[in-house]
């Protein structure tokens, strides 16, 4: 009763990303890709792609906060995030991951 009644819940998280998954079919049927990332980086990357949808998940494994590479993180600046599992009030920060923390980025169309 108490996550019911709690918007940031682990509950209301995981149905607002049932509730993605519905409305993006890329995330059940798109093609998967890894990105390359360092072992050291103790991120986890992909892309789901299809029909011109993008989306990316980006992961950190570990209980200490975990920078993005240059390179990811410029190209999350013209990424959307649609869900964190952490607080989700605000907009993430695109270079870094807090612990054990999870997002998934809607990709712009031109990328």
């Amino acid at each position: 009763a108490r996550q019911e009644a709690d918007s940031l819940s682990v509950l209301h998280f995981y149905r607002e990303l049932i509730a993605l998954r519905r409305r993006y079919p890329v995330l059940r049927d798109g093609d998967l890709a890894f990105l390359p990332i360092a072992p050291e980086d103790r991120l986890l990357v992909y892309r789901r792609q299809d029909q011109g949808i993008r989306l990316l998940v980006t992961a950190n494994l570990s209980h200490q906060p975990c920078a993005l590479p240059d390179s990811l993180s410029s190209h999350l600046r013209t990424c959307t995030p649609l869900l964190t599992s952490y607080n989700r009030e605000g907009n993430p920060e695109a270079g870094t991951l807090r612990p054990f923390e999870a997002i998934l980025w809607q990709e712009t169309a031109e990328e």
